[in-house]
């Protein structure tokens, strides 16, 4: 927590230098000059802008045909294909009302007690379809621009950040020649990025930087080069000289009113994009060591479960992965946020591989998600809509896919919202699990926990034959210290069925305890996976180190524990902790893990 705290301060230092820096060019004379220019250009909408965006996904600098000629000395290049985008032509009319007293807000009434009338003007709203030419369109008089340094320095580890940039891209990224001039652009509608090859290092990371901040949210140009400047700025690769000039250029103003505006956006944003990239180009996991770790594994007839401490999927040989696992007859689950599933070659591959698909889903709206995530709420519709499409993809018949829902303070008010999207999905589960299971986030949702209950039981009414409601138990209490922890259970029973691996070959008794060397109970590589499973170390181990931690309350596996606690003492019969079994943990979350 406290090294994602000091990332988070520097992504701040960066951004409240970039105010400052853009502060001083706002005031110069440089830009002065250029602000009369630019002012004669139309501030379009949203709307509009989206309408060139996918006509013309290049396009700087637009204008309408006879206003080149007049306020820019250019004219329209012969052949040219306008850009469509629509035009306000509202129109008034008058209409009859009745008189309302502007104090009380009362309908006034006259002598014979009727409502009083009074004739007023009204604005229609209309528009009309008008043509217009991106500068790229026009031949003439040159457009005055603030210098933008082409960045030409190079970058260490250039390669594995461009790999990095391209696995965080919610959309392909192509190098290609861009015949308009523009360094690169994102095309909203075919859903790539073009981005113009045989550039510099710099420049070239730089702009897919930009083009991925505009397909992971609808920025502006100004929001999109700061996020490139910050991020950039925070791997060591100063942009400053190209990327103020490019800021200022796109301002709509000679102050920062704007950019503070956004400032929310870029630090969130940015943030997203830096701690992604770093998750990907320094924590790649060596192919050679997973593919030996398969080679241990294979005739063992045990499943895998994926997961780890960054996004699975976004390994850079994921594919070529689980399609090894596959060719071993090796069962395949995966545990994802579910960002790269919007990607139809990740999708088209876990369909073909894998036995089920759990999806961290935990909000029930897109702006809810965008808040959790920091990235585009467009993804949260993506990821519904591709648990359809793995389902009809699937090769194995047992396929299953469902979503995980951590209750918070931010998303709880949404419970019923993401079941009956989960539902509509046709996901076969969705999986609640209160985030004070953690330790350091006991008290997080405590005094919501009525509400939360009468949400929770409202949620479970919408289970059916083929779609379950998993709900958790809210009273487990607070998680201080092992030995007040509710629901006993002495020491762990599970780890005997499960084993967490590590890339490195490390063995470890459960997921939420491993690259703890404390735990480390051997290596699979030297000691051997079977070996050691069958093997008396093995039972010497458990026997001295299977007390409980105190991560134990965010066990997946704490109902099991409990119950074969029950059975060992003697507290409960055999037939009575299945009935129990069947009762305290859902037959879909059984079904995968048992």
């Amino acid at each position: 927590m406290a090294d994602n705290q000091t990332e988070k301060q520097k992504v701040q230092d960066l951004t409240d230098k970039l105010e400052r820096g853009l502060t001083e060019l706002f005031n110069s004379d440089s830009y002065k000059n250029y602000l009369s220019t630019m002012s004669k250009f139309h501030n379009y909408s949203f709307n509009n802008t989206l309408l060139i965006a996918m006509q013309k996904p290049e396009a700087s600098l637009v204008a309408g045909y006879n206003a080149w000629q007049k306020n820019f000395g250019r004219h329209v290049n012969k052949g040219e294909k306008a850009i469509r985008i629509l035009a306000p032509v509202p129109y008034k009319i008058k209409e009859e009302r009745e008189k309302v007293d502007p104090v009380t807000q009362e309908i006034m009434i006259d002598r014979d007690g009727n409502p009083q009338k009074e004739e007023v003007e009204i604005t229609i709203p209309a528009f009309r379809a008008v043509s217009v030419f991106d500068v790229s369109q026009t031949d003439g008089k040159p457009i005055p621009e603030l210098e933008t340094k082409e960045l030409l320095s190079d970058v260490d580890g250039y390669q594995d950040m461009i790999h990095a940039v391209e696995a965080v891209s919610p959309v392909p990224i192509e190098m290609e020649e861009i015949d308009s001039g523009a360094k690169g652009y994102f095309d909203r509608e075919a859903r790539r990025i073009a981005v113009q090859e045989n550039m510099s290092e710099s420049q070239t990371l730089k702009t897919m930087i930009h083009e991925v901040a505009h397909s992971k949210l609808h920025t502006k140009e100004v929001e999109a080069e700061s996020i490139a400047y910050t991020v950039c700025q925070h791997f060591g690769v100063d942009t400053s000289e190209y990327s103020f000039g490019y800021i200022a250029g796109w301002s709509s103003g000679r102050d920062t009113k704007e950019l503070k505006s956004s400032m929310d956006t870029i630090r969130r944003t940015a943030w997203c994009i830096d701690k992604k990239i770093r998750e990907k180009s320094l924590q790649e996991i060596p192919f050679e060591n997973v593919i030996k770790l398969l080679d241990i594994l294979e005739n063992t007839k045990v499943g895998i479960t994926i997961e780890g401490g960054g996004e699975p999927t976004m390994y850079s040989k994921f594919n070529e992965f689980i399609t090894e696992c596959y060719k071993r007859n090796i069962q395949i689950g995966l545990i994802t946020n579910g960002t790269m599933l919007v990607k139809k070659e990740m999708i088209e591959c876990v369909a073909q591989t894998h036995t089920w698909i759990r999806i961290g889903l935990n909000a029930g709206t897109e702006d809810t998600y965008e808040k959790i995530t920091h990235c585009n709420g467009e993804n949260f519709t993506r990821i519904l809509n591709s648990i359809r499409i793995l389902k009809e993809k699937a090769e194995i018949e047992e396929f299953r896919v469902g979503l995980n829902f951590v209750i918070t303070l931010d998303n709880y008010k949404e419970i019923i919202q993401a079941t009956k999207l989960a539902r509509e999905a046709e996901a076969h589960y969705i999986r609640f699990e209160p985030e004070f299971y953690s330790a350091l986030a006991h008290e997080t949702i405590y005094t919501k926990i009525e509400e939360i209950n009468s949400m929770l039981e409202k949620a479970k009414k919408l289970q059916t034959k083929e779609f379950e409601v998993s709900i958790p138990k809210l009273n487990r209490g607070a998680m201080t210290n092992t030995d007040s922890v509710e629901g006993d259970f002495k020491v762990c029973h599970y780890c005997n069925f499960v084993t967490a691996l590590g890339a490195d070959g490390s063995m470890y008794p459960c997921p939420q305890i491993h690259l703890n060397e404390k735990y480390c109970m051997g290596n699979a590589i030297n000691d051997g996976y079977s070996k050691w499973i069958q093997s008396k170390d093995k039972e010497n181990w458990y026997r001295k180190n299977r007390d409980r931690t105190i991560l134990c309350k965010t066990c997946f596996y704490r109902p099991q524990n409990e119950l074969i606690e029950c059975l060992v003492t003697g507290e409960l019969e055999l037939d009575e902790v299945l009935k129990k079994y069947q009762e305290d943990v859902p037959m879909t979350i059984h079904k995968e893990f048992v």
